[in-house]
This record gives C-alpha cells, sequence and structure tokens, in this order.
C-alpha cells in the first residue's frame, strides 16, 4: 500500500478514493501542473502474473490512444520499482452511477437512455480501436453535473483479466470481473469481442430502468446459471413507466447467442434513445470493431448425449466469500444444468448450513458441464478515478454531498421500514441515540472493550442471521481507522474488501465493506461467512461506527447489510 503523503512515480498521494479486488485508486497531485489525478495502483496478485502484466502494458497503451469525451482520458501508464503497475486518470468530481442508483433507486427512461447512449459512444471508440472492456458496470460509470446536465465517463478499460479463449480460465484460474453484468460467453470460457459489451450494456440499461441487476438470485451459481439460460426479463415488469419498445431493446441487447445481438454497442444506445423518446434511430446499424474486438466465430455446442452420473464430489475450498472449485466435467453433457432450488426446512445450526450450501454449490458446478467457470473474484474493477470507490457498489464522492445529514435529520426520527426490517428509536444508550432494527435482542449496550477506550453496543436479529453494532471511541481520522481495519481483516482472511470516501451528518465518513467468517464474541455466536457494512465518522468529538453483518445465506444480504449501516449511520446523534 503506497503512503498517504509520499511521493508515487511522481505524484504526491493526498488519499484514497476506493480500493477493490484489482488494486487501490489514490488521490493525488502532479507537483509540476499543480493537477489533481487519480492513480490507480494494480494489486501485488495481479502484478505479480507476468501475463497479466503483459496484458497490462500493451491494453493501457491502447486505452490511452483512446479519446472520446465520455471516456476517462488516461495520461500515463507504467511499472514503479520494478514490480508495481499504475494508470494516471483524469480526477473526475463525480459519482458512479451504481451509487447514484442505490440513493435515488432508478432513473427515468430518458434519463437512463441518455447516460447508456453516452457509454456507447466510448465503448465503439475503444471497440474501433481492438479493445474490450470487459466488464461494464454501473460502478465503473461515473456520472457528473455539468450546468444541469449530466456527463457520464466510463473507466477501468483494459484491467479486467479474461478467460482464455480456449475454453479455460486462466493460469492463476481467476477471472476478475462481475457476474450481474457477465455475458453468456464470458461465462462458459468462449472467446469475447466486442458484443460482450454490448451484453453488459444491455444489462446495465435494464438496471437503471429497475433499480436492479436483472437476474437476482440468492446463489452466484444461479445467477449465472440464469445468464446463460433464462431469458431476458423485461424491465417494465418492474417499472411502470418502461414501454414496450424499450423490452425489445433489452431483450434483443442480451440475447444469449452474440450474432442476436446489436452489431455494436452505439446501435444499442441509438436505440435505447429513441425507444425513450421516440425520435427515429439516426443511422443504419453497422460494427465499428476491428483487431481483437471484431466479432468472432463461436465454437459450436457439443452434441449432445446422455452422460454417465459423475460421482458425488466435495468442495476443493471453503474460504468465506469463494466459491468452490469446480469438479472435472462429465464428458458429452446431454443439457444445461437444472436451475437451483432451494426446498423448505427448518433452521439448520449454522456449520452445517454453511457445510450444505458450499456442497450444494459445488454439486451444481459438476454438473453444469456446458459452463466453464473459473472461480469469481466478485466485485472487481478497484476504484475509479471519481472520488467513490468502484468495487460494486461505490459511494457518493467527496465533492458531492454525500448523504445530506441524514435522512432524519440524525439521531431517533419517526419508525420506518429497510428491506422489511422495522425500525424504532433505541434509547437505551447514555452516549447516543439512534434508530436501531425494533425487535432484536439486545447482547451488549456500551460495554467497554478492554484497554481499547471503545464502547460497544449490539443487537441480534430474532432468527441469530445479522447483527448491528455501534461502536464509540476517541477521535481519529475516519480515513485512517477505515484503511487499518481493512488492512487487519485482509490479513485475517476477509475477501472483497472496499473502503470509499463519503461524508455523515456534514462529516467526513468512510465506508468499509468486506466478507469474512463472523466470529463469536459480545454475546453472539459464530455466525460463519457474513456480509459486513461499516461506517467510520467524527462526530461531537469522538470516533463513531455504525456496523452491520448478514449472513451470505441470506437473500440480497450484501444490500440488507448496506441498508442497515446506512440508516444507522444516517440517524446517529450523540447526546454526550
Amino acid at each position: 500500500m503506497v503512503k498517504i503523503g509520499t511521493i508515487f512515480a511522481g505524484y504526491r498521494i493526498e488519499g484514497v478514493l476506493g480500493r477493490g479486488g484489482m488494486g487501490v485508486v489514490y488521490l493525488a497531485e502532479q507537483p509540476e501542473l499543480g493537477r489533481r489525478v487519480a492513480i490507480k495502483v494494480i494489486a501485488p496478485a495481479l502484478a505479480s502474473d507476468p501475463d497479466y502484466l503483459e496484458r497490462f502494458k500493451r491494453e493501457s497503451r491502447l486505452a490511452a490512444a483512446i479519446e472520446h469525451p465520455n471516456a476517462i482520458p488516461i495520461y500515463e501508464a507504467g511499472v514503479a520499482d520494478e514490480d508495481t503497475p499504475y494508470l494516471v486518470m483524469r480526477y473526475v468530481e463525480g459519482e458512479d452511477l451504481s451509487s447514484l442508483l442505490r440513493h435515488e433507486g432508478r432513473l427515468d427512461r430518458r434519463r437512463a437512455a441518455a447516460i447508456v447512449d453516452q457509454i456507447a459512444g466510448a465503448l465503439d471508440e475503444a471497440h474501433a480501436r481492438g479493445l474490450v472492456h470487459r466488464d461494464v458496470k454501473p460502478a465503473n460509470v461515473i456520472v457528473e453535473s455539468r450546468r444541469g446536465t449530466e456527463h457520464a465517463y466510463l473507466t477501468d478499460f483494459g484491467l479486467t483479466r479474461e478467460v482464455d479463449a480456449s475454453g479455460g480460465p486462466t493460469a492463476t484460474g481467476r477471472w476478475v470481473g462481475t457476474i450481474d453484468y457477465a455475458s453468456p460467453e464470458q461465462i462458459k470460457g468462449k472467446p469475447v469481442d466486442a458484443r460482450c459489451d454490448v451484453y453488459a450494456l444491455g444489462c446495465l440499461l435494464y438496471t437503471t430502468l429497475t433499480g436492479h441487476p436483472p437476474f437476482e438470485r440468492e446463489e452466484d451459481v444461479a445467477k449465472l446459471y440464469a445468464h446463460v439460460s433464462e431469458p431476458p426479463p423485461a424491465p417494465s415488469e418492474l417499472a411502470d413507466e418502461v414501454t414496450d419498445e424499450l423490452d425489445v431493446v433489452v431483450e434483443r441487447a442480451m440475447a444469449k447467442e452474440p450474432d442476436d445481438r446489436y452489431p455494436s454497442a452505439g446501435d444499442l444506445g441509438r436505440a435505447a434513445l429513441s425507444a425513450a423518446t421516440g425520435a427515429p434511430v439516426s443511422q443504419p446499424e453497422h460494427s465499428v470493431a476491428t483487431g481483437e474486438a471484431a466479432p468472432v466465430t463461436q465454437p459450436a455446442e457439443p452434441t449432445p448425449t446422455k452422460p454417465s452420473e459423475p460421482p458425488p464430489t466435495e468442495p476443493a475450498s471453503t474460504v468465506a466469500g469463494e466459491p468452490p472449485t469446480a469438479a472435472p466435467p462429465p464428458t458429452e453433457p446431454s443439457r444445461e444444468p437444472p436451475p437451483p432450488t432451494r426446498p423448505e426446512q427448518p433452521r439448520p445450526s449454522r456449520a452445517g448450513a454453511r457445510r450444505r450450501r458450499l456442497s450444494a454449490l459445488g454439486a451444481m458446478l459438476a454438473v453444469g458441464a456446458a459452463v466453464a467457470i473459473g472461480i469469481i473474484v466478485l466485485g472487481g474493477g478497484g476504484g475509479s478515478p471519481s472520488s467513490s470507490a468502484t468495487n460494486g457498489g461505490g459511494n457518493k464522492t467527496q465533492a458531492s454531498s454525500g448523504k445530506k445529514g441524514g435522512k432524519n435529520g440524525g439521531g431517533g426520527g419517526p419508525a420506518k421500514q429497510v428491506d422489511g426490517i422495522r425500525f424504532a428509536e433505541f434509547t437505551k444508550a447514555s452516549a447516543f441515540t439512534v434508530n436501531a432494527p425494533k425487535g432484536w435482542q439486545p447482547t451488549a449496550t456500551e460495554a467497554p472493550l478492554s484497554g481499547q477506550g471503545i464502547s460497544l453496543t449490539v443487537r441480534l436479529s430474532p432468527d441469530q442471521t445479522m447483527n448491528v453494532q455501534v461502536l464509540k471511541g476517541t477521535a481519529a481520522p475516519p480515513a485512517q481507522v477505515a484503511s487499518t481495519t481493512a488492512d487487519q481483516r485482509t490479513s485475517e482472511g476477509a475477501s472483497v474488501v472496499s473502503v470509499t470516501a463519503t461524508t455523515e451528518n456534514g462529516n467526513q465518513a468512510s465506508l468499509l465493506t468486506y466478507v469474512h467468517d463472523e466470529p463469536a464474541g459480545h454475546g453472539l455466536s459464530d455466525m460463519g461467512p457474513v456480509y459486513v457494512s461499516n461506517y467510520f465518522f467524527d462526530d461531537s468529538g469522538f470516533l463513531w461506527r455504525t456496523r452491520a453483518a448478514v449472513e451470505t445465506g441470506v437473500k440480497d444480504g450484501k444490500k440488507i447489510s448496506l441498508d442497515l449501516a446506512t440508516e444507522m449511520a444516517d440517524t446517529l446523534k450523540p447526546t454526550t
């Protein structure tokens, strides 16, 4: 990790903008010009891979040649200290699209189509230069307000790891990307071209129109199955204002076969604008892709015959947040795997439930021989050149106004619901009030943590799948504490670790999210793998932390974790 205040590659590092699976994005200043820039430093695990490093150098040169008003300009690319690749990009004071959607729910059809059309233009420029993005998603789109209009930028060109065109994962066995926007050919390990970006852009259009990704499923393997086998969902089913014409655009953009999609991203953007506004399409459809982005012929599927039953397999990995390694596939599969189902049954023990979830996932991957799946590193991207992270969700930027003092002006407020969970004002603590889940069991109230100068308040959900916490400590810079905590959790084996700068009630704040095994303590039992969201912020001379943990087996657990922590941060009010 690059230290704040030091000089890196000739740039003075001022702070961390975001971090993720692909590296860390820093805010920096170019001393000679007095210009602020964003520097993405690639993660050591990727930097140590010679194949990735060579591709990074090659595609960085291609990305730097992209000159388009909707593509983040790359100023410089290089390798510092012989083993640390980095990119220097324009710093954009905007908000990533995933954060915008989280705050607003969804966008009206004209606004959504306008953003998609702008991003489509940037993709066409990249495809014309032979570059495939491979990771188009809301977190990689930065939206900046310019004199009352919105200007969208696409970032992270040339930084995603591809799946080997030979049909298997790369040598390291990892594919850094995002399942919610992955094309069928990416999931199957087939060759990809510009049309995999068209598919992802179609998914992004669906998300902007509805506020939800196209295939929301409880398990990752179910999402993979849906992208490969299920018909595209119609956005009008979730948003009444979406027209039939927009349904048709999404359906074609997300076609399973690349030949059935729009020939270019620009064609998709123009079709979306036409469907949203009623204006005619401005030009005939055509592909602009060249080189490695040009359309490729997909290999034929094997002739289906009845396979022999595969032997039972045990998952090779039980690390929290990582799917197990797939068993070798049976030869000549007869059909795609059936959609995963989850029978209703009494709640098992936590350890048993975790083993059963992993075993079921391993078995599903073994049956799914038609889907060549590497180990997926969720929420890639590793931060964008804006001051919000792009690790699968993003947040308000420092230049933006954060959450504008909270939903209830900070502290208490009327009872409400978040994801079906009722909230009520919690007044049993002496140092603060806060809106907390109603009816949850208090396991600790302002309990001192030995020798740390911290008090801890904990509440546990009735079914023991979720808990929320409030910590009060001595004043300290939130960004520094969040960064230190992130490093500690990473060393303990946490995955999908992300830190983002934001604000809470007008105060500087940091959001830390990760997945780890929740240990026993403070009246809690061992919960196994959980999604964790933490807000760190200063208020009234103290450092506060609101934290929410939700078991990964809970439907929409990641979103619920973030919403719980956000509601408590928005409403926490110190009383001392």
